[in-house]
């Protein structure tokens, strides 16, 4: 599969044309919206060059969870996985059934808010322990003197991290490590 950008469909018939004249089995194509930002009061594509938020790294300073990345990104891939995480609340986001004709065609927004929301509940769902690691591990590498803390003592860092932990209404007050 080719998954790329709405604005390299005029090529479409070019690549066609390539593929066929090097005896290559065409792949199949899927072209997505841009994801969007708000910028003032309208709405423009994301940029590589000029938004820092369009790269990865940027959310791991950040102290975003990958978990808490992958799951934001599914509800912008996909307009039916947020439906499917209420229902399921506990599976593992591999076994979501991802379909590229539920993606946006007119492209998706990023929502930086939304995405504190879901690291919140993402975080809120993991156990004191992977909470102290995955922290730890962060601080380690973002804020050196925190991270040494934590590391001295993981046993006691981990049972503060451990209060009201679990449970029905678990504490929503970590959204990111930083």
């Amino acid at each position: 599969h080719v998954v790329r950008g709405d604005e390299w469909l005029p090529s479409l018939p070019f690549h066609i044309q390539l593929f066929k004249a090097l005896g290559f089995k065409l792949p199949k194509y899927v072209h997505i919206g841009p994801l969007m930002k708000m910028d003032g009061t309208s709405k423009r594509k994301l940029s590589k060059r000029k938004d820092p938020e369009l790269a990865l790294t940027f959310y791991k300073a950040e102290g975003f969870p990958i978990q808490a990345m992958r799951e934001y990104l599914m509800t912008v891939l996909n307009s039916n996985f947020e439906d499917w995480r209420r229902a399921n609340p506990d599976a593992d986001v591999d076994t979501f059934k991802f379909s590229p004709k539920k993606l946006n065609p007119a492209g998706s927004l990023f929502d930086y808010a939304k995405l504190v929301d879901v690291s919140k509940n993402v975080i809120s769902r993991m156990d004191a322990k992977e909470v102290c690691t995955l922290l730890t591990a962060w601080a380690e590498e973002f804020d050196a003197d925190f991270g040494s803390k934590l590391a001295a003592d993981p046993e006691f860092a981990t049972k503060i991290l451990a209060i009201g932990r679990g449970g029905k209404k678990p504490r929503k007050d970590l959204a990111t490590w930083k």
